[in-house]
């Protein structure tokens, strides 16, 4: 099995690096970094992370950690599943957009996603920032696709 260290391309092409993924390989700028000062939950140690997703991942786009390549997180606009989400984020300021993370089970029927902990980014200052919403109903494991029922037919 290759170490991380080779995963991450050393060439670099104007500005332009490469990530040794397992769906390929990915280019990204210095510019593409979002840092994450406290990681993600269960995941402290992995500090910068990029936005990826062609076309044929909409609605959907991966959030790739740069000095592992091997870790991603699918991520959803979570307003795609529910046009009314509207958590109260107090403590954060200044972020630009909002994503929230997709666990992907065994079954078409086991897709969640964790609305109880968003993650928030900013554009601007490339940042991200993951959040715990501890006054609310969101659900951990909100359900993509509702179970298909059998009604015998």
């Amino acid at each position: 099995m290759p170490d991380k260290e080779n995963k991450k391309e050393k060439q670099k092409n104007n500005d332009v690096y490469y990530l040794d993924t397992k769906i390929g390989k990915i280019e990204y700028t210095d510019e593409s970094i979002y840092n994450f000062v406290e990681g993600l939950y269960g995941f402290k140690d992995h500090k910068k992370f990029i936005i990826w997703g062609g076309e044929q991942y909409r609605p959907f786009k991966l959030l790739i950690s740069v000095d592992d390549p091997d870790l991603f997180f699918p991520l959803i606009n979570p307003k795609i599943l529910m046009p009314d989400y509207n958590p109260n984020i107090k403590d954060v300021q200044d972020w630009e957009f909002m994503c929230t993370i997709v666990t992907i089970g065994k079954s078409r029927d086991d897709v969640t996603v964790n609305m109880r902990a968003p993650v928030l980014f900013s554009k601007k200052d490339k940042w991200g920032k993951q959040i715990i919403l501890t006054d609310s109903n969101y659900l951990i494991r909100h359900k993509i696709v509702n179970p298909i029922k059998s009604n015998g037919v």
